[in-house]
């Protein structure tokens, strides 16, 4: 019998290891709203991310083991993103629309509105001194200034590439 063997007591023992597969599915947009984008572009590239580990660890081409962008979209959103959005028939839409279409809406202030900078960093944007290793402390801190701008589509008011270091003065 390939792939295994029997032992004395009549357990299988394997001889081939066995794969283990984990489904790893797309995330699905099936919501304009700012705060969904925002969430739904960071688990498409967490998503692409793992499908890239995979690839490089089966050989898999990663092209005929993702998703489509297109195909991660409920169809009644796709649709209206489509007519509304990018103005386009649904047959004319590729991944690159949507993906443009996503992270421009990401970028931009939700309903134009511009809040007040000072007061949010003042009440989300906090040092963590519970963590004693200084360099871990400040990570933590850059990474949650960058949540925060994302999470408010701030990009668009800092200059392309200014980080938290640019941002804020040291005195």
């Amino acid at each position: 019998m390939p792939g295994f063997t029997v032992d004395s007591d009549g357990d299988g023992e394997m001889t081939v290891p066995q794969p283990i597969f984990e489904l790893i599915r797309g995330p699905e947009l099936c919501s304009w709203e700012h705060a969904a984008l925002i969430e739904w572009h960071r688990e498409w590239e967490r998503y692409v991310e793992k499908i890239r580990h995979r690839c490089g660890i089966t050989n898999e081409t990663f092209e005929s083991v993702v998703a489509t962008v297109k195909s991660s979209v409920r169809p009644k959103t796709l649709r209206n993103m489509a007519t509304y959005v990018r103005k386009k028939p649904l047959s004319a839409v590729t991944d690159t629309d949507i993906l443009e279409a996503v992270l421009a809406r990401c970028r931009t202030l939700k309903n134009e509105f511009v809040p007040d900078a000072t007061s949010l960093f003042r009440q989300k944007l906090k040092m963590d001194l519970s963590i004693d290793d200084c360099d871990a402390r400040i990570f933590r801190y850059y990474e949650d200034f960058n949540g925060i701008v994302e999470d408010n589509g701030l990009q668009g008011l800092l200059a392309p590439g200014m980080s938290l270091m640019l941002a804020t003065k040291v005195n």
